[in-house]
C-alpha cells in the first residue's frame, strides 16, 4: 500500500485531505472480503496501513475504478457531504412549491450538483439509491405495490435488505450509512407515480436475522459539513433524542396515510376540481365527505377532489352537493349578496351546475354519505 509523496491538499467534511497529483497514479484502498453474516461492522480490512488510509480518505469520498473492486482512487470531485446538502436543499424547494407528494418524473430527473444531473432515487426503481462514486446510500424507496414488507411502526420504520444477501452492494450501502450516521432521504410510494419525501432520516440499527433495518427521522435536523439542515418532519422542539425521532417517524405514517387518500382521490378525479374543473394539482385538495372525526373511511367514495375554495366552502356549508344527481346549491343568503368576481363567479357562479364526478362507479361519491352533509348544508342555510 503506498502513497507517493507528491500530495494535493482538499477540504472535505471540514477537514483538510490530500490526495496524489494527477498523474501520479491511484491510491490502494482495501478490498472487502467475506465476513460473519451477522455482523453490523464493515468487512474485516487487510492491514494497519489500510486503516491509516481509511482514517485519512473516508470511505465517503472515494469512487470505484471500472477494472478493479479492489482499487479506488480518491476524486476530490466526488463530495458526499456536498451532494447530500445539495439534494436535500433542492428537495425542500420542491415540497414549498409541490408539496410533500412528489412525481416519480421529478425524483428521478433529480438535481443538479456541479453540472450534473443527479436523479434522487434509482432510476432502476431500486428501493437502495448510491449514485456512481457515493459508498453510502443516497436515499431508500418504497414503491405503491413494494413486493418488501416495508413498514412504519409506532416510532421506527422497518425497511427491508435487497435481496437476502446482507453483503451485497446496496445493503452495504445502508449499513455504511448507519456506522457513519449519515442522513438519507426517504420516498414512500402513495399511488402509481407519486411518493411522499421525508429528511433526514438515519438509519438507527441493522438486523441481518430479519434482513431489515430500522429508519428514524430526525426532526431537529443536523449539522452536515458544517452547514446546518432541517428536518421536514415536526417534532424539532421535543427534548431527548428517543422522544423526539419517535414522535418524527409516527408523523410520517400519519402523512402517508392522508397522502394516500389525497392522491387515489385526485387520481380518480384525473387532477381536476370537481366543481370547477380547476386542474392545478398543488390548488387541489381531497375533500371528505364524512369526515375523519366521525369515522369517515380514507376511501375514494369518501372524498370529492375539490380546490382549496371550494374544499373550503364544502366544509364550511356555503355549498352543498345534492345526492339526487349530484347537483351543486349554494346556501341562499350567499346567492343574494353582492362581491367581487370571485363571489359571483367562484361561488354564485356554482348553482345548479352538475358535479363532474369519476366514471366508475366504486369511485363515485357515496350517495348516503352525501345525503348526511346535504341535510347539513339544508340546516346551515
Amino acid at each position: 500500500q503506498h502513497i507517493g509523496p507528491p500530495l494535493l491538499p482538499f477540504v472535505c467534511h471540514g477537514a483538510e485531505y490530500t490526495v496524489p497529483r494527477e498523474g501520479q497514479g491511484p491510491i490502494c484502498v482495501p478490498s472487502y472480503g467475506p465476513h460473519d453474516r451477522n455482523s453490523t461492522s464493515l468487512p474485516h480490512e487487510s492491514s494497519d496501513s489500510a486503516d491509516c488510509i481509511r482514517e485519512r480518505f473516508p470511505i465517503t469520498t472515494l469512487a470505484n475504478l471500472p477494472d478493479s473492486p479492489k482499487i479506488g482512487l480518491v476524486n476530490p470531485l466526488v463530495n458526499d457531504t456536498g451532494i447530500r446538502m445539495t439534494m436535500f436543499r433542492w428537495l425542500e424547494e420542491q415540497v414549498r412549491v409541490q408539496g410533500d407528494v412528489l412525481n416519480w418524473a421529478t425524483l428521478k430527473k433529480g438535481f443538479v450538483y456541479q453540472e450534473n444531473h443527479i436523479p434522487s432515487l434509482s432510476p432502476a426503481s431500486r428501493g437502495i439509491w448510491k449514485p456512481k462514486g457515493l459508498m453510502a446510500a443516497l436515499s431508500l424507496t418504497t414503491s405503491p405495490n413494494s413486493p418488501y414488507p416495508d413498514r412504519i411502526e409506532e416510532d421506527h420504520l422497518i425497511y427491508s435488505y435487497q435481496g437476502r444477501d446482507p453483503q451485497s452492494s446496496d445493503n452495504r450501502a445502508v449499513r455504511l450509512a448507519m456506522q457513519e450516521q449519515i442522513p438519507l432521504a426517504y420516498f414512500h410510494g402513495v399511488e402509481k407515480g407519486w411518493y411522499f419525501a421525508s429528511w433526514p432520516m438515519l438509519v438507527t440499527h441493522d438486523n441481518p436475522d430479519q434482513l431489515q433495518f430500522i429508519i428514524q427521522a430526525e426532526p431537529a435536523g443536523i449539522n452536515l459539513g458544517g452547514a446546518n439542515l432541517s428536518g421536514s418532519m415536526d417534532g424539532a422542539m421535543i427534548h431527548g433524542t428517543e422522544p423526539r425521532r419517535a414522535y418524527a417517524t409516527s408523523q410520517i405514517k400519519i402523512r402517508i396515510h392522508q397522502r394516500a387518500f389525497r392522491e387515489r382521490v385526485l387520481a380518480a378525479y384525473k387532477s381536476h376540481c370537481a366543481m370547477c374543473k380547476l386542474k392545478h394539482r398543488e390548488l387541489l385538495d381531497a375533500a371528505h365527505i364524512i369526515p375523519d372525526s366521525e369515522g369517515g373511511a380514507p376511501v375514494v367514495s369518501n372524498g370529492l377532489a375539490l380546490c382549496k375554495i371550494h374544499h373550503a366552502a364544502f366544509d364550511a356549508r356555503v355549498i352543498g352537493v345534492n345526492p339526487d344527481g349530484y347537483r351543486i346549491a349554494v346556501r341562499e343568503d350567499i346567492l343574494r349578496e353582492v362581491d367581487g368576481p370571485m363571489l359571483r363567479h367562484g361561488i354564485q357562479g356554482m348553482a345548479g351546475k352538475e358535479l363532474w364526478v369519476p366514471r366508475s362507479a366504486e369511485k363515485k361519491p357515496d350517495r348516503e354519505a352525501l345525503a348526511r352533509q346535504w341535510k347539513r348544508f339544508q340546516v346551515a342555510g
